[in-house]
C-alpha cells in the first residue's frame, strides 16, 4: 500500500536534488525466504528502486542498506545474498553491486552505490535482490530474521569534485631525486615539498630519477630542501620513474556484452590504511606487495634500456631485449642491489643507482601494470587511447603521428621535441611512455606456476609469491577462452585483463599451461590491435622485439 512505501528524501540545494522510491515494504506476509533463485518470484525478495535526480552539472548519490538486525544463523552463511542491477530479470547481468551478509554486524551499512554520478534528470531505475541461494544446504538458517532499511543521500558533483582528495605524497629513498619535466625535456631536480613538483588534478604526474655518483649529494641536498633548484644534465641521469599513488576504482559490469566497451573509470585516491575489496570500490591490487601495503609505486618511465649488466631507463634509447623473463627479472634487480641466493631475493641497496636496501626493484607485474593502465584511463590521466608508438628501431618515448600508423624507422613524434605527448598515459611529458607499441614488454603473471620457457626453477615460486601474479591451475588449466571466462574480479581484479578486454580492439589472448607467461602493451606492427589493454601468451623464452619494465617499492 502508499503507507508501506519506502520513501527516501535527500538533500536539496539550488542546483540539484535528488529521491528515491524504495518500492514498498517487505513483509512476512507477502514473502519467505527458502533457498531459492534469485529470480524466484515466491521466495526471493525484489524491489524496484527508482532514483529521481535534477542536477545542473553533476550530481553524485550514495546509496545504502541499513542492517539494524541480521540474526546469527544469516550472518554466518555464505549464501545470504543481495544484488542491485538495472536488469528487470536477471541478479548477475548488469549488476551494479553485489555480495553476500556473512559476518555482517548489526547496525552497519553495505553499500549498494557510492558517489554514482549522474548529469542528466532522466529517472534511473535499479533492481534489488536479496535471497537465500539455493545452495544453502544448513538448517541454521531456519527461522531466522532480519531488519533492513534502504539509505542514502547525495551531493553536488560540481563542489564535491573528488579531485580535492590528493593522492599521497611520493615516498622517496635517499638516491631517488624528486624533478620537474619541461616539455623539451629538460630536467630539474626540486624538493620533495614543492609546489611545483606534482599535480594529479592537472594530469601533472610526480616524476623521479636515478642519477650518478657523480653529483648526486648535490642534487640530494636540493631534495631535502637545503639547495636552491637545478637542472640535471642528461648525462648524470641513469634512470626515470613516474609515482603511482594508491586508488581504489570503481567497478563496473563485465561480460561478453560490455567487452570493448570502454569508459572513463572512476578513481578515488586513499592510503595504505584503507583497503576495500566492496561489489562497488575496489582498492587496486598493484599496490599490495605481498603482506605489505603500500601508498604507491614507482614505474619505470620508459621500457628499459641499457645492458643486462647495467640497465637504465631512458628516452630516446633502444629498449633492452633479448633477453627470457628470468633474465630479465635477475637484471631488474639490479637498480636496488638485489641478488637471488637459493631462489630468494634479497637487497642490500646500489652506490651505482643510489638506492639503499630499504628498496625492493622488480620486473613489473600484471597487477602493476593494470594499476597505471587504470589512472590513465581516469581523469587523472589521457583518459582515452594512447598514441602507438610506432618505431621498428624500439626507441623509447617515440610516438606515431596519428592513430594506427603504420611502422617506421623514424622517431616521429620524438620525446624531448613537442608540446603534447599523445604516447603517454597523461598526453604529456610527465606520464608512462611505450606502454602501446615500442617493444613488447614481458609481465610477471603466470598460469599454473608453470616455467615454460622462461629460466626460472620450479622451485621459484613458492619463494617469490609476491613477485608475480599467479593464475592457479585449479582455475586456469584450460583453452584460452575457458581461462578468460575464469578471469573474475576475485582471480583478475584490477590487471587490465577481463574488465577492459578488447578495449580499443586492443588484442587479447589468456596464456594457458603450455604458453603461461603473459606479454604487454604489443610491438609496433600491430596497428589497431596494440595498446596499453593488450595482452598475450607467450613462453617466456628470449625474443627479438621482447623488453620489460622496472617497479620500485620503497618501504
Amino acid at each position: 500500500t502508499d503507507a508501506q512505501k519506502t520513501l527516501i528524501n535527500f538533500t536539496i540545494a539550488d542546483n540539484f536534488s535528488c529521491s528515491a522510491d524504495g518500492g514498498g515494504d517487505i513483509t512476512s506476509s507477502n514473502i519467505q525466504l527458502i533457498p531459492a533463485s534469485c529470480t524466484n518470484a515466491n521466495y526471493a525478495i525484489k524491489r524496484t528502486v527508482k532514483v529521481n535526480h535534477v542536477s545542473n552539472g553533476g550530481m553524485s548519490l550514495d546509496m545504502w542498506l541499513n542492517v539494524i538486525n541480521i540474526d546469527a544463523g544469516l550472518r554466518n552463511s555464505d549464501n545470504f545474498n543481495y544484488a542491485l542491477t538495472t536488469n528487470s530479470s536477471s541478479c548477475s547481468r548488469d549488476v551494479v553491486a553485489t555480495g553476500n551478509f556473512k559476518n555482517v554486524a548489526n547496525n552497519t551499512q553495505v553499500p549498494l552505490l557510492e558517489s554514482e554520478v549522474y548529469t542528466n534528470s532522466n529517472p534511473s531505475t535499479y533492481y534489488l535482490y536479496i535471497w537465500l541461494d539455493k545452495a544453502e544446504t544448513d538448517s541454521a538458517t531456519m527461522d531466522q530474521n532480519f531488519h533492513f532499511t534502504l539509505g542514502g543521500s547525495c551531493t553536488d558533483e560540481i563542489t564535491n569534485d573528488s579531485c580535492t582528495e590528493p593522492p599521497t605524497k611520493p615516498v622517496l629513498d635517499d638516491g631517488l631525486i624528486p624533478v620537474t619535466i619541461a616539455d623539451n625535456g629538460a630536467v630539474t631536480a626540486v624538493s620533495k615539498n614543492s609546489d611545483d613538483w606534482y599535480s594529479y588534478c592537472d594530469k601533472k604526474w610526480a616524476n623521479a630519477v636515478l642519477v650518478s655518483n657523480t653529483n648526486r649529494s648535490t642534487y640530494q641536498a636540493i631534495a631535502n630542501g637545503t639547495s636552491a633548484s637545478t637542472t640535471i644534465p642528461d648525462t648524470d641521469i641513469l634512470a626515470y620513474y613516474v609515482w603511482i599513488p594508491r586508488y581504489e576504482y570503481k567497478l563496473w559490469t563485465l561480460g561478453v556484452s560490455s567487452s570493448g566497451l570502454q569508459h572513463e573509470i572512476p578513481i578515488k585516491f586513499v592510503d595504505k590504511t584503507t583497503k576495500k575489496t566492496s561489489s562497488t570500490w575496489y582498492t587496486h591490487p598493484g599496490f599490495t606487495f605481498g603482506n605489505e601495503e603500500l601508498d604507491g609505486i614507482w614505474f619505470g618511465k620508459f621500457e628499459t634500456s641499457g645492458t643486462a649488466s647495467s640497465p637504465k631507463v631512458l628516452p630516446n634509447a633502444v629498449a633492452l631485449r633479448r633477453q627470457n623473463v628470468s633474465n630479465q627479472f635477475i637484471t631488474s634487480l639490479k637498480f636496488a642491489g638485489g641478488v637471488i641466493t637459493d631462489n630468494i631475493v634479497s637487497f642490500a641497496g646500489s652506490s651505482t643507482y643510489g638506492l639503499t636496501s630499504l628498496t625492493d626493484s622488480h620486473m613489473v607485474k600484471n597487477s602493476e601494470w593494470g594499476a597505471v593502465a587504470y589512472l590513465s584511463h581516469s581523469k587523472y590521466g589521457i583518459n582515452g587511447e594512447i598514441r602507438l608508438n610506432n618505431n621498428n628501431g624500439y626507441v623509447t618515448g617515440c610516438g606515431a603521428l596519428t592513430n594506427n600508423e603504420s611502422e617506421s624507422e623514424n622517431c616521429d613524434n620524438k620525446y624531448g621535441t613537442v608540446e603534447i605527448y599523445p604516447q603517454s598515459t597523461t598526453g604529456n611529458i610527465t606520464g608512462v611512455f611505450d606502454m602501446a607499441g615500442g617493444a613488447l614488454e614481458h609481465s610477471m603473471g603466470n598460469v599454473g606456476d608453470t616455467t615454460g620457457s622462461s629460466g626460472f626453477a620450479s622451485e621459484w615460486f613458492s619463494q617469490n609469491r609476491k613477485y608475480y601474479d599467479s593464475y592457479p591451475s585449479d582455475i586456469f588449466a584450460n583453452d584460452h577462452n575457458t581461462n578468460m571466462l575464469n578471469c573474475t574480479l576475485a582471480t583478475c581484479g584490477g590487471h587490465a585483463l577481463n574488465e577492459t578486454n578488447n578495449w580499443y580492439d586492443d588484442d587479447s589472448l589468456f596464456p594457458t599451461i603450455d604458453n603461461p607467461w603473459f606479454w604487454r602493451g604489443d610491438d609496433c606492427y600491430d596497428k589497431e590491435k596494440t595498446g596499453i589493454f593488450y595482452y598475450h601468451d607467450i613462453s617466456g623464452k628470449s625474443y627479438y622485439g621482447v623488453s620489460w619494465r622496472g617497479v620500485l617499492v620503497i618501504s
